[in-house]
């Protein structure tokens, strides 16, 4: 024996099955119609017994809140007294039910699908403007950027060109209290030093003639003590990590002894035929 299929096709609807169908579902409608009048003519007797003249000292809304609490409570226990309602058993009116309500929501999700493509594009839209400000924005940074850079180096060289006035400004006001300096002190030197006579050079070179052949120093000249001031003053500015000079043969040595006992001028350590002016700035 061949086993029967327990596959189902699809449900079709007859005529004959459809008028059935129609008159399962118009007893169940009146049913339904005649549990309503009755629920109502229910309401009606409740309200009736329930009601009670208001009197001159009660509120009208407190009267008309207490109906209305009454109402519900009457309508709560109605509704748990009752068999909640379900589909009629015959399966042409549950297949048009279901069929009904599929379509139903087959529509919400049409149109909740065509309500978000359409918010799509709008957002789209907007994504698509806030790169093109976005790009300008950053054009807007990118110029601005470089207005303010060179207005920074305009600060700057502006800067730097009043720092140099300043400096060469102060550097003029050196040199014109230097030379004030100079020619007060060439006026004390001449004063209160003056130049050896040639006595006293005659008898300076004849202590320091080795033989009386010897005429080297016959011939030089000894530099005055502002000159040997001033060499001192010039090789300090000029060269401060080597502001030694030598002394030569042309340096008066009672010049030297007054520079050094005085303590205007400083002998090498290393070589005792140098000498340097004293670092009175430091």
């Amino acid at each position: 024996m061949a086993e029967a299929s327990t596959e189902r096709g699809p449900v079709v609807i007859q005529s004959d099955s459809y008028n059935k169908a129609e008159d399962v579902l118009k007893e169940h409608c009146e049913e339904m119609w005649k549990e309503v009048k009755q629920l109502q003519a229910k309401l009606v007797k409740i309200r009736h017994q329930d009601h009670s003249p208001v009197t001159s000292n009660a509120s009208p809304v407190l009267d008309i809140y207490l109906a209305r609490q009454k109402r519900l409570i009457a309508q709560i226990a109605v509704m748990k007294g009752k068999n909640p309602s379900k589909l009629p058993d015959n399966e042409v009116i549950q297949f048009e039910c279901v069929k009904e309500e599929l379509e139903k929501s087959v529509g919400g999700l049409q149109d909740t699908l065509a309500l978000v493509r359409s918010e799509q594009k709008e957002v789209d839209s907007e994504i698509e403007k806030e790169e093109h400000f976005k790009v300008e924005v950053e054009q807007v940074k990118t110029v601005l950027q470089e207005k303010l850079n060179e207005a920074l180096r305009q600060q700057q060289a502006g800067d730097n060109a009043i720092l140099i006035r300043e400096m060469q400004r102060k550097e003029l006001a050196l040199k014109k209290h230097c030379k004030k300096i100079m020619r007060h002190m060439a006026e004390f030197v001449q004063k209160h030093f003056p130049e050896p006579n040639e006595s006293q050079l005659a008898k300076w070179r004849k202590q320091h003639t080795p033989t009386a052949d010897d005429s080297s120093l016959n011939n030089v000249e000894v530099l005055p003590l502002i000159r040997i001031l001033q060499d001192l003053l010039n090789q300090c500015i000029d060269s401060p990590h080597n502001a030694y000079i030598d002394i030569d043969n042309r340096f008066w040595p009672p010049y030297v002894e007054l520079l050094v006992r005085t303590g205007i001028a400083l002998r090498n350590p290393h070589n005792t035929q140098q000498i340097r002016l004293t670092p009175f700035h430091l």
